[in-house]
């Protein structure tokens, strides 16, 4: 049985802004103490910063763990977590730096997670940028893994990137979030019109460039539209969901600075 003194407690939480609209468990004492405990903090400790900012973040503040349910067990954490702006060589850089990673540390696994959210910045009333019509938000993740022994879809084999810094800034979309919080150009698909075939003219200049058959080539964008970095993980989920992973797959991926081209193979037995 709950005590009627928790589900008061738990409504000053939400009165005190101190919850995103969902209930929280409220951070007592006791609760806290024991979650330090389970991290081997101090309360006054201080467990990170950000000096340009003036932040510091003490380990008072696991209290928000506790807020989310977060169990004792769950202990010191022992993930790291890497943010990564790269557009839409987001999956390919990722996997470069999961694998180097984890070829460091000796083993283990990592999560690599993309989003986009570009609808709201395309302007889709204006012909002039028609190009743009079909980005779209989404998000896509995969978990990898080196030395677990765990059974495979596919294994990572590397890539190659280059870079041309001078273009870096050259495209730059005030996407939102701290910096540019209110949204820019955001309108309805106006009645009549539709997303053109980009994705059609991106596979048929591929086949072209490499000599590949048509069939050779994962076209995602007539379904889920252009969702940055989240592509290739939406077209190797459909290859392995078609059984068509039965040999080597070329991924590229590019922004207007930077080109990357990696090579998954199929697990060995």
């Amino acid at each position: 049985m709950v005590s009627l003194d928790v589900y008061d407690d738990i409504e000053r939480c939400m009165a005190g802004s101190w919850s995103d609209g969902l209930p929280v468990i409220p951070p007592y004492g006791s609760l806290v103490d024991d979650m330090l405990a389970a991290m081997g903090w101090d309360y006054t400790e201080v467990v990170g910063s950000l000096p340009e900012q003036s932040i510091e973040v003490h380990a008072s503040h696991v209290a928000a763990a506790v807020m989310a349910g977060c169990r004792f067990e769950y202990g010191r954490p022992t993930a790291l977590g890497i943010d990564l702006t790269l557009g839409c060589l987001g999956t390919l850089a990722a996997l470069n730096v999961a694998h180097g990673w984890l070829t460091v540390a000796g083993g283990g696994y990592a999560a690599i997670v993309t989003a986009e959210r570009w609808a709201y910045t395309v302007d889709r009333s204006a012909t002039a940028t028609m190009t743009l019509w079909a980005h779209s938000d989404g998000a896509g993740a995969l978990v990898v893994g080196l030395g677990t022994g765990d059974s495979a879809l596919a294994v990572y084999q590397g890539a190659e990137f280059v870079s041309a810094p001078e273009m870096n800034g050259r495209v730059l979309i005030k996407y939102g979030g701290t910096r540019y919080p209110t949204p820019h150009g955001a309108r309805a698909l106006p009645p009549g019109r539709s997303v053109p075939a980009r994705a059609t003219r991106s596979a048929t200049m591929l086949t072209r460039l490499t000599g590949l058959p048509p069939s050779s080539v994962v076209v995602s964008g007539h379904s889920v539209g252009h969702i940055g970095p989240a592509d290739v993980i939406v077209g190797f989920d459909r290859l392995c969901r078609a059984g068509q992973l039965d040999g080597p797959v070329a991924v590229a991926s590019s922004t207007p600075y930077a080109f990357g081209f990696g090579l998954i193979t199929p697990p060995a037995g």
